[in-house]
C-alpha cells in the first residue's frame, strides 16, 4: 500500500475523561512544548472540538513551562511520583483497628468516603470542572477499583467503621517486569492521625511482596503534604516531579 506516512497527532483523545466530564478532553503527547508544537496542538484541538487539554510537563524544562504559560495553559497541579524497593517489613496495628480485603458490601461506604476526600487534586483546584462531578470522579474510581479483578482494595475498619482504603495493582513495564502501583489512598478526616494510613500502606506492601514484585510506585499531589510524609516514612523516595497544566477552549461542537 503506497502513500505518505500518516503523521501522529500531537494530542491524544481521552475517551474515559470525555465520557465522564461530558465534553471532549485530550492530552498533549510528550512532556515538552515549543511555539511550533503549540500551534500544531491548537489546530488539532480545533479540528477535534476539544474543550479541555491536559499537559504534563517536566519540572526542569523552563522552555516548556514558559511556552505553556504564554500559550494559554494554566498551572493545575504538581505530580509527584514516589518509588520504593520492597524488602521486609512488619505491621503494627492498634487493637481496635483491622485491615481487610474490601468486599462488594463495602461499596456504598467506600463511595461515600471517596466523595468527601481527595479535595487537594487538580480537578478541585480548576474551577472549570463542574464541582459535583469532581466528587463523583473519585466515587467512580473507587467503584471501578472494587469491580476490577486486577485491582485489590483494602479497607481499614476502626470501631466498626470504615475509616480508610487503599487500592493496589500490578503493571507490566518495558523490561517485561511487573511493578506495583498504589492508586487511591484515603482516610476519613475524623480518623486521621491514628495510624490508619500506615496500616493500609503496610498491608499493600505485603500484598505486593507476596506477588514477588520488586518495586512499588505511588503518585500524589504537590499540595498533599500528609501523603508525602506518609510515603517517605515508609521508605518511598521521590522518583519524578512533573507539572500539570490545563488549557480550555470554547470550540463549538
Amino acid at each position: 500500500m503506497s502513500g505518505e506516512p500518516q503523521t501522529l497527532s500531537p494530542i491524544e483523545i481521552l475517551p474515559w475523561d470525555t465520557s465522564f466530564w461530558g465534553f471532549p478532553v485530550a492530552r498533549v503527547r510528550g512532556d515538552s512544548l515549543n511555539a511550533g508544537q503549540s500551534r500544531d496542538i491548537d489546530e488539532a484541538c480545533a479540528q477535534q472540538n476539544i474543550r479541555c487539554l491536559y499537559f504534563l510537563c517536566g519540572l526542569n524544562d523552563p522552555q516548556s513551562t514558559f511556552q505553556a504559560e504564554v500559550s494559554g495553559y494554566h498551572f493545575a497541579d504538581i505530580r509527584m511520583t514516589f518509588l520504593r524497593n520492597l524488602d521486609s517489613h512488619q505491621s503494627l496495628l492498634q487493637q481496635n483497628l483491622r485491615v481487610r480485603r474490601a468486599v462488594s458490601a463495602d461499596q456504598i461506604a467506600l463511595q461515600e468516603l471517596a466523595g468527601l476526600i481527595h479535595q487537594d487534586t487538580r480537578f478541585y483546584y480548576d474551577s472549570h470542572f463542574p464541582r459535583p462531578l469532581t466528587s463523583n470522579l473519585y466515587q467512580t474510581w473507587i467503584k471501578v477499583s472494587l469491580d476490577e479483578a486486577s485491582t485489590q482494595v483494602f479497607v481499614a475498619i476502626m470501631n466498626d467503621t470504615l475509616a480508610g482504603y487503599i487500592t493496589c495493582s500490578a503493571t507490566l513495564v518495558d523490561d517485561d517486569q511487573s511493578i506495583g502501583q498504589i492508586g487511591l489512598v484515603g482516610v476519613a478526616s475524623s480518623f486521621q492521625g491514628q495510624g490508619i494510613g500506615s496500616a493500609l500502606l503496610t498491608t499493600a506492601l505485603k500484598w505486593f511482596q507476596e506477588r514477588d514484585l520488586l518495586k512499588v510506585t505511588v503518585v500524589t499531589q504537590g499540595r498533599n503534604y500528609g501523603a508525602q510524609r506518609l510515603y517517605q516514612k515508609h521508605g518511598f523516595m521521590t522518583y519524578a516531579v512533573q507539572l500539570w497544566y490545563h488549557k480550555w477552549f470554547n470550540f463549538q461542537r
